[in-house]
């Protein structure tokens, strides 16, 4: 998560066992440099790699490209 309004961690007891990151309110997702995904709420779950970005309008955009919709599953 690049930026968010909020960012919040659940997990166990232990400090180092996150079970999902939820980010919301104008969240930005940037990977492998040119590679940028925004939304309204984000969660990811270290166990299985997965990040689901949600909002009204979630847009993805790589290089040159973009493209929008309501949700995005990237793993």
């Amino acid at each position: 998560v690049t930026a968010a309004q909020a960012v919040v961690t659940y997990g166990t007891s232990k400090e180092s066992d996150v079970d999902q990151v939820i980010a919301t309110g104008n969240v930005v997702i940037t990977r492998s440099g040119a590679d940028q995904a925004t939304g309204d709420r984000a969660v990811y779950t270290p166990a299985t790699g997965k990040l689901v970005l949600t909002g009204g309008t979630v847009t993805l955009t790589r290089g040159a490209h973009t493209v929008q919709g309501t949700r995005l599953d990237y793993d």
